[in-house]
């Protein structure tokens, strides 16, 4: 979990004291390694490389918005050493681009 939190001092009596929170929680791990996980255009994903989230945003301790998503990581086969070492190389100019993801990379 992560939580940032804006604390505003009271000005005045038109402007009193607040404080305003983001919360972000992983609330789930979606399935399984054989179960296809589709985001539009037919592409298929490995659904066990889904990590869902919660976002919530909040003043005075009441809840203004709330949302539910998720993080994909379509490099899940790749280790986070392999990940690092080709950002490392993408730094050092020898790699021209660095991407994860499927269609979109380049």
């Amino acid at each position: 979990m992560a939580k940032i939190e804006f604390v505003r001092p009271e000005k005045n009596e038109d402007h009193p004291a607040s404080v305003e929170r983001v919360d972000v929680h992983v609330w789930g791990f979606s399935g399984e390694h054989h179960q296809v996980f589709e985001v539009a255009g037919g592409v298929n994903f490995n659904a066990q490389a889904n990590i869902w989230i919660e976002i919530i945003y909040s003043v005075g301790g009441v809840d203004f918005f709330r949302t539910r998503n998720f993080l994909h990581n379509s490099e899940a086969k790749a280790s986070l050493d392999e990940l690092n070492r080709s950002l490392d190389h993408f730094v050092l100019g020898s790699f021209d681009s660095f991407g994860f993801g499927d269609m979109l990379q380049g």
